[in-house]
């Protein structure tokens, strides 16, 4: 599923949520795309943070891929970088 926007905020939340629940009940595994996305707010983070919980119930697997430097150092500010396991090389 790629985020194609330079942004991944709360205005961009709403859809993808829409978009990550029908797949969710498809059982199809979740790879989040961030190609080119620079900066990432809360309720982003939050619905990164709620699909991998439901991913985890549902032994469903679940990625984020290409995240850029800019959005990991957003991650690590949040605290939330290690539990959805993005790490900053």
């Amino acid at each position: 599923m790629l985020i194609n926007n330079e942004k991944f905020t709360i205005y961009e939340v709403e859809e993808l949520h829409k978009e990550l629940m029908s797949a969710l009940k498809s059982g199809e595994a979740i790879n989040i795309d961030m190609n080119g996305v620079k900066k990432i707010d809360m309720p982003a983070i939050q619905l990164l943070i709620s699909t991998l919980k439901s991913c985890e119930a549902g032994s469903t697997p679940f990625s984020i891929s290409n995240i850029s430097n800019e959005v990991k150092e957003s991650l690590k500010i949040s605290g939330c970088d290690t539990l959805l396991g993005v790490n900053h090389e």
